[in-house]
């Protein structure tokens, strides 16, 4: 399977968060129903924890923070767009991040990580596909945009 397999439009979040944690936060309001037990504090102090040892933001505007977390059965992608950007997201590259990337995948499916990791960062190289994503005015769109990019 590939990224788009776990594209959701009703897991897109326009962003009015400018803080890293703000951002997290709400990009893991959008995970309940796809962890059992869906303890969002355990999940955010995962996600510091994982970020504390090297930042996810990789540069050009992204961040893709990523973890294995109990009790995920299926692989889950929440979309983040803030086209101000993030300005404490400690990129690799200094700059805000705008678009942000949450993957969670079960302890288990180490596969599955990290195919959906090479499928996002291989679109999200593109610029002409990080533009489109931040001029969307729905998630829709952002599915829509994601989906023609993905092979």
């Amino acid at each position: 399977m590939t990224f788009s397999t776990y594209l959701s439009h009703d897991r897109v979040v326009f962003l009015s968060a400018r803080s890293k944690d703000e951002a997290l936060k709400a990009l893991v309001s959008r995970l309940a129903g796809a962890v059992s037990p869906f303890e969002p504090d355990d999940l955010l102090e995962r996600l510091h924890e994982r970020e504390g040892l090297m930042s996810t933001g990789i540069g050009l505007g992204i961040g893709v923070p990523h973890l294995r977390y109990k009790g995920v059965k299926e692989p889950c992608i929440v979309i983040g767009l803030q086209p101000q950007g993030i300005e404490d997201y400690e990129s690799m590259d200094g700059e805000p991040v705008k678009i942000l990337v949450l993957i969670l995948v079960g302890e288990g499916q180490h596969r599955e990580y990290l195919r959906i990791l090479s499928g996002v960062v291989k679109a999200l190289k593109r610029e002409e596909v990080r533009k489109a994503l931040l001029s969307a005015r729905s998630p829709e769109e952002v599915v829509d945009i994601l989906k023609r990019e993905d092979v």
